[in-house]
């Protein structure tokens, strides 16, 4: 399951291979792709591994943002793909790869943070992000995080699965 990211990469790679693409589904994906990566790269600003224990910014407003980015970018993978089937089949695993991962990440986090973590747990939702967080909750955002936590590595295989798709879509 550390690889888990790369799981949500490595499901385009059928849908890219198999689409069917129209120009309006391209276009609704190409928004959730794009939503996506912003999630990502606004909660991987925030993200100290290990070190502390992140509240501020997208995690402010849900615990798990950057499982919400993924959600987004596997929706607008099988939105752009045209292949409807799609949908139900990867959304379920990919329901059944987070489960898993949140629970397991869940418990690291209480062991590690304790009392923090289940005050954060109290006021901050799992994973439909809350739409009003306390004011002063998006400061520290930092791009070298970014770059730390890799997230330009995904944001690159959502760039080349977008050119995929638009190749497919010329075709």
């Amino acid at each position: 399951m550390r690889r888990r990211t790369t799981f949500t990469l490595l499901a385009l790679v059928p849908l890219v291979i198999f689409a069917q693409p129209l120009l309006p589904a391209v276009l609704l994906g190409l928004g959730c792709l794009i939503a996506g990566v912003a999630i990502r790269v606004a909660a991987a600003g925030f993200v100290l591994k290990e070190e502390e224990l992140a509240v501020r910014g997208p995690f402010a407003h849900t615990r798990n943002p950057l499982y919400l980015g993924s959600f987004f970018v596997a929706l607008g993978g099988c939105v752009m793909s045209g292949v409807w089937i799609s949908l139900p089949v990867i959304l379920s695993l990919f329901a059944l790869v987070y489960y898993t991962v949140i629970r397991d990440e869940e418990q690291f986090l209480r062991e590690r943070f304790g009392r923090e973590y289940d005050d954060y747990c109290r006021r901050t939702p799992r994973f439909v992000p809350r739409l009003r967080v306390p004011a002063g909750s998006w400061g520290d955002f930092r791009w070298q995080r970014v770059w730390l936590n890799k997230e330009h590595v995904n944001a690159l295989g959502v760039a080349v699965a977008c050119l995929a798709f638009a190749v497919q879509l010329i075709l």
